[in-house]
């Protein structure tokens, strides 16, 4: 065997060349393989070869992929349990609340309105009740606001049985009110009155009133504590049909109540704009939050506030306030359309409420049932506003001094009151009306011609 290096011969199973001292290499050995069905040597390796490059690639490729998979499986659980949990949940609702009630407050600096009220008693036939009295008034009040010019006038209108009852102006102006009786008396009635203009003060103040919502939001997100929070999974009546919910409930405590208060307490931001949006000065805010800290009680939960959801993407189904004596749920039934129920210690009401839109007003049905006695009673309330409108322009320059009426005009007003068509209607029915209960109604010396009305003249 020669050296590689040197050429000079050595010992078979010399390591290192006694000429020139370096490293002998070894040739490697082939074995040569018979050759099988005609394949030659250098195919069967170039074949193990290719077979072995392409085997050890898909195997890394499937290790990474069971790694993806699995760390996809841990975040996404990991994140759907979180999104499920009952804090996650809660909050996203308040959020959404506080959100809506933000997004309501509009700058302005005047505001135009009514407000429609009636009660109705279906299920009443007997003509002479409270309940069908009721059945046929109808109320409804105009008002426009200026807060730069600070005036104010509110409008009446009644009605019962669809005839007129009253209808009234009362005008807010310079410390001053101004009363127009509509077909009574052709002149404003004026009265003085004290500091009426500080209703205006930082009434348009919108920049306040959202600060005010902001750190109010902000203080109980961060008061929010993962014990306060419960959840458990239960059945509710949705609709006609019974629903598998999850109960998501946060139990409001003097704790979470000191904490939120005492975050307030420390906030300028919150204390500036309850200043101004309450029209008094910071230190009175922070007496007040004061007041509120000193008569909390260690051991008191105050309110129990629960969330219902359904399904994988936690839909709300139902909302539900509780206090140690009184619960209140609201269960979404259709849009637009809610059923709510009332328990309390010694009452039980149940009803749904229905918001609807006609125009530019918002309708709001609300039928309410006394479960104890299974009377029925429906609310309708019609709300319209209108933000930075021209109002109308009120000449109260034809006007008296409340003080300086005589007898004589207090006599006119009162017998116009007494021949509108409505107010005869309602004296009728009050002559005619029983409560249920007229013979201790009055005491023992009560006798009907005493408080008989006569209507002719």
């Amino acid at each position: 065997m020669k050296c590689k290096n040197c050429g000079v011969e050595v010992t078979n199973g010399s390591q290192v060349c006694s000429s020139c001292g370096k490293n002998i290499e070894v040739a490697e050995q082939v074995v040569v393989t018979p050759v099988i069905e005609s394949q030659n040597v250098s195919d069967g390796v170039a074949m193990f070869n290719k077979e072995y490059e392409s085997e050890k690639p898909k195997s890394k490729v499937a290790l990474i992929i069971i790694i993806i998979v699995a760390l996809l499986v841990i975040v996404i659980g990991g994140a759907f349990y979180f999104l499920r949990s009952p804090k996650m949940i809660l909050t996203k609702t308040f959020n959404q609340v506080f959100a809506t009630l933000e997004n309501s407050i509009v700058t302005f600096d005047t505001i135009k309105g009514s407000l429609s009220i009636e009660v109705k008693f279906p299920e009443v036939s007997d003509e002479e009740t409270i309940q069908s009295l009721l059945n046929d008034m109808f109320i409804n009040i105009g008002y426009e606001i200026d807060y730069k010019g600070k005036t104010s006038l509110v409008s009446f209108n009644t009605k019962y049985d669809n005839g007129k009852l009253l209808d009234a102006d009362v005008y807010l102006k310079n410390n001053k009110g101004y009363v127009l009786l509509d077909g009574l008396y052709d002149k404003y009635i004026s009265v003085d009155l004290e500091n009426t203009d500080s209703i205006y003060d930082n009434a348009g103040d919108t920049d306040s009133q959202k600060t005010l919502f902001l750190e109010v939001k902000n203080a109980i997100t961060k008061s929010l504590k993962s014990e306060y929070f419960e959840k458990s999974n239960t059945e509710i009546v949705v609709g006609a049909e019974k629903v598998k919910v999850a109960k998501n409930s946060l139990v409001v405590n003097s704790e979470m109540l000191k904490d939120i208060l005492n975050i307030l307490k420390e906030n300028d931001n919150f204390l500036e704009s309850a200043a101004n949006v309450s029209n008094i000065t910071k230190q009175e805010v922070i007496e007040q939050l004061e007041d509120i800290l000193d008569e909390l009680n260690d051991k008191d939960n105050y309110l129990t506030i629960s969330v219902y959801t359904k399904g994988l993407v936690n839909d709300v189904v139902a909302v539900e306030f509780a206090t140690k004596s009184e619960t209140v749920t609201a269960t979404s039934v259709a849009n637009n359309q809610f059923k709510f129920d009332f328990i309390g210690e010694e009452d039980k009401f149940s009803g749904v409420i229905t918001l609807t839109t006609k125009n530019k007003q918002t309708v709001i049905d609300l039928e309410i049932k006394d479960v104890k006695d299974e009377t029925m009673m429906e609310l309708i309330l019609g709300v319209e506003n209108e933000y930075n409108v021209n109002l109308k322009n009120v000449d109260v320059s034809n006007n008296i001094d409340v003080y300086s009426l005589t007898e004589e005009d207090s006599t006119q007003i009162l017998m116009s009151l007494m021949e509108q068509p409505g107010v005869i209607k309602l004296i009728e029915q009050l002559n005619d009306l029983s409560f249920g209960y007229e013979d201790n109604l009055y005491g023992d010396d009560y006798y009907e011609e005493d408080y008989y009305i006569d209507t002719e003249y």
